[in-house]
């Protein structure tokens, strides 16, 4: 799958607090929001087979990616715009600079089985 996009964000600062302060954002700390239940749910209704390669577009600090890699599918690989956010996500969840990178357009130009944008789309203007 192949796709274009522009980025958004509105001079948006997305560092650490827009992660962990609810006054910048609608996260109370997003450290803490626990996303192995949304994996869960995505195995369920979406055939995903371990081999599958999977975008998580805006991973923020990686737990998606985390979760996908508890579970065995190891070809995930994620790509945010804040540095505080892929940085805290290496420390708190040991992911390689291969698994969390700072803001890679270039991904959207690889063929993956699975791309998600979780929690993006708010912050695309129209």
């Amino acid at each position: 799958m192949k796709c274009q996009i522009r980025i958004f964000h509105n001079n948006m600062k997305f560092e650490k607090e827009y992660f962990v302060d609810s006054s910048y954002s609608n996260y109370k700390d997003y450290r803490q929001k626990k996303y192995k239940q949304t994996v869960n749910d995505l195995i369920k209704s979406v055939p995903i087979n371990l081999q599958d390669k999977i975008l998580d577009y805006g991973a923020a600090t990686g737990a998606v990616i985390y979760e996908f890699i508890q579970r065995g599918v190891n070809n995930v690989v994620g790509t945010d715009i804040s540095y505080w956010a892929i940085e805290s996500g290496r420390k708190l969840y040991g992911l390689s600079n291969d698994n969390l990178q700072h803001h890679n357009r270039q991904l959207l130009e690889i063929d993956f089985d699975l791309v998600l944008f979780l929690d993006i789309l708010e912050h695309v203007t129209t």
